[in-house]
């Protein structure tokens, strides 16, 4: 009996290894686009948090004390229709324990519709320190800002919005540390006020307080505060630089960064609190991050100064704090769309797959803030397509510098003093 081997063509055997090849080739790439999307959404959300924080409880805290001769303030407000909390506002910079003749409040009217301008002008019409502006066409923030801060020639500018209620020493709290020349912007820390049993604003707050530890870190450890809260902060007035006007930018991030880049260090003060309620509507707040976002996209153009030394520490700070996260939507469409072309490799794959899948959804079910651990899954979620919607419409176009108040309520609690 005569046995025949069959033996595959060559030609054959090399397109059989080139298919084999391809499919291994491409199952590669796959899982190093998986693993390099989830290490994206770990490292500013988990390694680098812990990271700084650690090493930041080794440092003592900086003491400051105010100079001798206390510096001339000028509190500075745009405001857009809201009659519902200016007046409360500004009665509670009334009631600031800095001394009046070394204090001044400037507030102006971006053509506001409603009862706005009619209560600022009274209240400057009977204050002496309180100055009123009102400017006939919409201008956006920025612009507004701009000429308020043009009207004055204070040693001391605090930036603070309309909704937001100070402690009665927040301003000696964020002059002290001026009294160190090489810091030229102080931020103040931020409570945000709750409804009893508000699920949704209870997860915010969880998220800002995470945040307030972060930018101490930040301004303990490298003196780079990345970005102040726009509700509150303190700049010297040879510092400040105008801001772009006529188009959609972060002011409040975009400030800090350039004062970095002139080379002044960037403080956060604990002690100077302030206090805003959070909205309880998520729409708004979804609303509130898009806009921020497509705004942070604008004012990317703006730091080409910071960032082309990308290895100093203010550079790796901000890519570490906000470049990695404003993306987080696109990473995790990456590691998802990675994990169903790898499902059917294995189980860790498919498990995977069937996770990040579940993440998409939870926006979609109400039940989940119902559970702590889906309550922030679902948050986290939700915050990233509200930004990767945000990055959509700066790319298509709407870039528009004005902007809309969240519906204000009027009652709120001042935060106390430091003792």
């Amino acid at each position: 009996m005569r046995v025949q081997i069959y033996s595959r063509p060559n030609h054959e055997r090399c397109i059989f290894a080139a298919v084999h090849g391809d499919h291994n080739l491409s199952g590669a790439l796959m899982e190093l686009l998986f693993w390099a999307s989830v290490a994206a959404l770990v490292y500013p959300y988990v390694l680098f948090p812990a990271w700084l924080i650690a090493r930041s409880h080794r440092r003592t805290p900086p003491r400051y004390t105010l100079p001798p001769e206390l510096p001339r303030v000028a509190i500075v407000i745009a405001a857009y229709n809201e009659e519902a909390v200016i007046a409360g506002r500004i009665e509670n910079l009334l009631a600031l324990s800095y001394p009046r003749e070394k204090l001044r409040v400037l507030i102006g009217s971006d053509a506001s519709t409603d009862r706005t301008d009619e209560i600022c002008q009274a209240y400057a019409a009977k204050y002496p320190l309180v100055e009123f502006i009102r400017f006939a066409t919409r201008q956006g923030k920025a612009a507004t800002l701009n000429r308020l801060i043009a009207a004055t020639d204070a040693d001391v500018l605090i930036l603070t919005d309309a909704d937001v209620l100070f402690a009665p020493d927040i301003v000696e709290r964020l002059v002290a540390p001026l009294s160190d020349q090489r810091i030229g912007l102080v931020a103040a820390r931020m409570v945000r006020g709750i409804l009893p049993g508000d699920t949704f604003q209870q997860v915010e707050r969880t998220y800002f307080t995470v945040e307030s530890h972060l930018k101490y870190a930040e301004s303990l450890l490298y003196g780079a505060l990345i970005g102040a809260d726009g509700a509150c902060y303190a700049i010297r007035r040879s510092v400040f630089t105008p801001f772009p006007e006529g188009c959609l930018i972060t002011d409040d991030l975009l400030q800090t960064l350039w004062v970095i880049e002139r080379g002044y260090r960037t403080y956060y003060a604990p002690d100077a609190i302030c206090s805003a309620e959070l909205t309880t509507d998520p729409r708004h707040e979804f609303q509130r991050k898009s806009r921020v976002a497509a705004s942070n996209m604008h004012t990317l153009r703006y730091l080409g100064g910071l960032l082309r030394y990308f290895w100093r520490a203010p550079a790796v700070l901000f890519l570490s704090h906000k470049l990695f996260r404003w993306f987080g939507a696109l990473f995790l469409l990456a590691a998802t769309s990675a994990a169903l072309v790898l499902a059917q490799s294995g189980w860790f794959y498919s498990g995977a797959a069937m996770i990040l899948v579940f993440l998409h959804l939870l926006p979609l079910l109400p039940a989940s803030y119902r559970l702590p651990l889906l309550r922030y899954a679902a948050h986290f979620v939700a915050s990233h397509y509200a930004v990767l919607l945000g990055i959509v419409k700066f790319f298509v176009g709407k870039r528009s510098p004005t902007w809309q108040p969240p519906p204000r309520r009027a009652e709120q609690t001042v935060p106390p003093a430091v003792g």
